[in-house]
């Protein structure tokens, strides 16, 4: 397994992550598990994503033993407990979105209802986890348990989660999160969700 490799894809991902606003400074955190192996790599603690370097990551085992590294993210347990539940789960991005963020403090949803049809088939399932100490036993437990049957799940006042096969697909998928979430702000503003727009019919070529 080629560790570097894994090193270089979560720092090219923090960076985009940072880059799109979806986190500020030390905020988040990234993981992925290592194929073939009982190991996990994850970002530190109070390190800039947006700056972060291969060499900062911290190895840790799947029961939570600190292998090389520096000290891993405080959330660590979230992210052992949604490996342990989900075995086709490879990547999670932990993020502070804040369209997504704000919306759901605001007491409203990306689905209820989906505004777009894509973002409806991109996420499926939205889930979302009540307010628990960050770093819990907790948080780690009621977000894994709804991660069962869901690919993302918001962290009330707290976040995000998204999880996937590999990380750019955690990537995508919040990404296309926070994007949808910009979007129901805006239709809330304007009035409010009207239904979904029927599309004319395409030109006949005759």
């Amino acid at each position: 397994m080629d560790f570097s490799k894994i090193r270089r894809e979560i720092c090219e991902i923090s960076t985009l992550i940072y880059k799109r606003g979806l986190i500020s400074g030390g905020d988040g955190n990234v993981s992925v598990r290592v194929s073939g192996t009982d190991r996990i790599l994850v970002t530190p603690k109070g390190v800039h994503k947006g700056m972060l370097r291969p060499d900062e990551l911290s190895l840790v085992a799947l029961d939570g033993g600190h292998v090389s590294g520096p000290l891993p993210s405080s959330e660590l347990v979230l992210h052992l407990e949604v490996y342990r539940k989900r075995e086709d789960v490879n990547a999670i991005i932990h993020a502070h979105p804040p369209w997504t963020t704000a919306l759901y403090v605001a007491g409203k949803a990306v689905d209820r209802p989906f505004i777009l049809s894509e973002a409806e088939m991109v996420l499926g399932r939205v889930g979302v986890v009540p307010y628990l100490p960050p770093g819990s036993t907790a948080l780690a437990t009621h977000t894994s348990n709804v991660l069962e049957e869901a690919k993302v799940c918001v962290l009330l006042n707290h976040g995000a989660i998204s999880c996937g096969k590999d990380l750019m697909e955690a990537f995508m998928l919040m990404e296309s999160l926070e994007n949808c979430a910009k979007i129901t702000v805006f239709t809330h503003l304007l009035g409010g969700p009207q239904g979904m727009v029927s599309q004319p019919d395409s030109p006949s070529n005759s």
